[in-house]
């Protein structure tokens, strides 16, 4: 059975789910010379010649999971018959939207826990906070979301409702670069969000912009230690940008595939204060006085001799 699925050339379909067990399919490229109903029917017949019983697509008691990705091949069980992406039944849907399942990737690798504040400060429909809210049911966390559109916040509220939470997630009219302004310093223990990426922004100066300050802004609210955890498609940029920020330590970077984008998930550690810039703003207030009560008429420190 191993040697079924050899194949060459190029290719069609990565496969979800066979044997005494229902198929569904997404598109995928790849590098072989057979479609998904290919791995339907040979992952079938192996289940039939191993367990002698036939696949059944509606009236199933274990759903397999099948990827084929390049040269491997990973089998295993699903515990759910609907696509984790697709889980939550939402009021509001936005046309670009963060998957579920990326959301509950992102809330793991920022390392939350029940008691864990949350913000999301590009939060759109309201995944996030959600996602959050889900993982942890009894949870007495603050959960939050932001969004600069009043419609999207409104959206974000239905869907809380829809799930049943919004009575522990709040959402609010607020911009991403000036969450600072409406929260208090060290509020939230994590800072998960999809910030734009750049599609609908305009020229890179304006992406820039609004990375730097949505980065500075969340560097207030959150405390020391706390983690920042964002996808975006223009990595090499947001690299740029945190390293000159020297707000963040990088934790890591991860490259996942969603649809046909290959976005990156940053994970940061908040420094708390820049000890460097602190120092040497002290510096320059303390002499300050010096500077203000010198007597009219005395020199400046400007040229010798």
């Amino acid at each position: 059975p191993e040697d079924r699925l050899e194949g060459g050339g190029r290719g069609g379909k990565r496969k979800r789910g066979e044997g005494a067990a229902n198929g569904q399919e997404e598109e995928a490229g790849g590098m072989h010379g057979f479609q998904s109903y290919d791995v339907e029917r040979e992952v079938g017949g192996v289940i039939v010649d191993k367990y002698k019983t036939p696949a059944d697509m509606k009236l199933f008691e274990i759903c397999l999971r099948v990827d084929v990705v390049m040269d491997k091949v990973l089998v295993g069980t699903m515990p759910n018959r609907d696509m984790l992406s697709r889980r939550h039944k939402l009021a509001f849907v936005r046309s670009v939207t963060l998957k579920p399942n990326v959301a509950y990737a992102m809330l793991r690798l920022a390392g939350i826990s029940a008691e864990s504040n949350v913000l999301d400060p590009f939060c759109g429909g309201g995944t996030v906070p959600l996602e959050a809210a889900a993982c942890f049911p009894n949870g007495t966390a603050k959960l939050c979301g932001c969004d600069r559109s009043g419609p999207v916040v409104k959206g974000a509220q239905s869907n809380a409702e829809a799930a049943g939470v919004s009575h522990r997630v709040t959402f609010s009219d607020t911009d991403a670069k000036g969450v600072d302004r409406a929260f208090k310093a060290g509020e939230f223990d994590a800072v998960v969000t999809n910030p734009p990426w750049g599609v609908r922004v305009g020229k890179d100066a304006d992406l820039e912009k609004l990375y730097r300050g949505f980065l500075f802004s969340c560097s207030k609210v959150l405390r020391k230690g706390g983690r920042v955890v964002f996808l975006v498609q223009r990595c090499e940029m947001a690299l740029e940008i945190i390293r000159k920020a020297g707000l963040f330590n990088v934790l890591s970077v991860c490259a996942i595939k969603t649809g046909d984008l290959v976005p990156t998930i940053f994970v940061l550690e908040n420094i708390g204060v820049d000890a460097v810039k602190d120092n040497m703003k002290e510096q320059v207030k303390r002499l300050h006085p010096l500077i203000a009560t010198r007597p009219q008429g005395s020199g400046g420190g400007g040229k010798e001799g």
